[in-house]
């Protein structure tokens, strides 16, 4: 179609486009994704996508992460959020590859949350305030057992504790 003079301009938004929080986990980790991406239905600022990718090692998080970041065009200027979520776990070597993600997280403007040892933390504070150190990721989720009896992981239990 040939532009006129005169002619408005279609397609203009007359709303303004939500921010974007972009998160990062490790492998195919559905147990942070359901999490995260529930909170689409209880807030309307934001809206909550995953990155693609199936890195386990942190920085390869954060590379799967920036890679979707460009693919979806992202802009960090106009309040879209880059966060990576990654388990301490506890097996060797892993602090070498956490000092190098929390590196290039800086460099890059990614907020890096560390789960230790694993993400099930996160559901237990929904139920108590706790500062105990856990030993094993065992550990941790039969301490989540005693508030969700059934918890397995990559359970979707958003619905279980949102009220908490």
């Amino acid at each position: 179609m040939v532009k006129r003079v005169g002619q408005k301009k279609r397609g203009k938004y007359s709303r303004k486009p939500k921010k974007i929080i972009l998160i990062g986990t490790e492998g195919n980790n559905q147990t942070e994704k359901n999490y995260f991406t529930a909170f689409n239905q209880t807030q309307s600022e934001y809206k909550i996508n995953v990155a693609k990718g199936n890195n386990t090692d942190p920085e390869g998080v954060i590379h799967d992460l920036l890679k979707t970041a460009k693919q979806e065009e992202l802009d960090l200027k106009q309040g879209d959020i880059l966060a990576c979520f990654i388990d301490v776990d506890f097996k060797k070597g892993r602090e070498k590859e956490l000092r190098a993600a929390i590196k290039l997280a800086r460099q890059n403007n990614v907020s890096l949350y560390l789960s230790n040892p694993c993400f099930e933390v996160w559901y237990l504070l929904h139920f108590r305030y706790s500062t105990k150190p856990y030993c094993s990721n065992d550990e941790a989720i039969r301490d989540l057992n005693s508030y969700i009896s059934d918890y397995s992981k990559s359970k979707d239990v958003f619905e279980l504790i949102v009220g908490n």
